[in-house]
């Protein structure tokens, strides 16, 4: 197995944290299945026609937009699985209860009356992760590295020395594909004694 990925200075980028965290999951848990997206932070090159199609091959080949980072297909705690969405800091969290300098609004728009691109990328994100929820798998946005390896353990029943529980962390509500608005849930785990 490979060296275990170093930070470099300065912020952490979202795929240097993915790889260590997969790591992490190959050293100690080389038994538990899991899946990752690679393409977190994919920067297709070249004009639009080829971006397009390199796009489209993916999608035939059953790539979705906005699946999670990780995926652990292992039962764990009453889930099916747990289903990570990693990113760089708590301001790309998504939440609309918080200041909008600490944290991405998920529910305001632009003078334009249109959600932005990034913010309309987390909405999607965040339903993607609502609808691995509604399927019985953990399903959360997690921005620290230590909380990760935590939830992890804990998930897999290893001890992190407190307990967590699951509570809903915020709500909005986004329109679906038959045109009907649904309530999203943004789950979080909550640690406790």
């Amino acid at each position: 197995m490979s060296q275990p990925p170093t930070s470099t200075e300065g912020a952490i980028t979202e795929g240097a944290m993915q790889k260590r965290i997969i790591y992490y999951l190959r050293l100690q848990f080389p038994n538990v299945v899991f899946f990752a997206n690679p393409f977190s932070e994919l920067k297709l090159k070249g004009p639009p026609r080829y971006k397009a199609k390199v796009l489209a091959g993916m999608k035939d080949q059953g790539w979705e937009k906005d699946i999670p980072d990780i995926h652990i297909a292992h039962k764990g705690r009453g889930y099916a699985g747990l289903s990570l969405e990693l990113k760089r800091s708590i301001k790309e969290m998504p939440t609309y209860d918080m200041p909008r300098k600490k944290c991405l609004q998920i529910v305001n728009k632009g003078a334009n009356g249109m959600f932005s691109d990034k913010v309309n990328h987390l909405r999607g994100q965040a339903l993607k992760l609502h609808r691995l929820s509604q399927a019985g798998n953990l399903a959360l946005f997690e921005c620290d590295e230590r909380n990760i390896i935590d939830i992890i353990k804990w998930y897999l029943s290893i001890s992190v020395g407190y307990d967590m529980k699951p509570s809903v962390k915020t709500e909005f509500k986004m329109r679906n594909e038959r045109g009907k608005y649904e309530a999203v849930k943004i789950w979080a785990l909550d640690k406790c004694k």
